[in-house]
């Protein structure tokens, strides 16, 4: 039961900070929002950095390559919680 109590305040809290997002997108000037999926953002992170880097116009994104790829390294064994 406890895990189901926990699933339900999860999906339900993501459910209101995905409406509120969807409310409030529109407040964020369209050069300054880039949306990427989780999935390639986890599968493919220097992928999902060169799109972020790109759509923001950011310069330099060679230079932190390499300390994004010790970060990504760093995390390789994360595992999201499952519920």
């Amino acid at each position: 039961r406890g895990n189901t109590d926990i699933s339900q305040f999860v999906q339900k809290y993501h459910d209101a900070l995905r409406q509120k997002y969807e409310c409030d997108k529109s407040l964020i000037p369209n050069e300054n929002l880039v949306e990427i999926e989780y999935s390639l953002f986890v599968s493919q992170p220097e992928e999902a950095l060169k799109i972020i880097y790109k759509s923001l116009g950011l310069a330099n994104y060679y230079n932190s390559l390499s300390a994004f790829q010790a970060y990504v390294q760093q995390q390789q064994s994360y595992r999201p919680a499952v519920w």
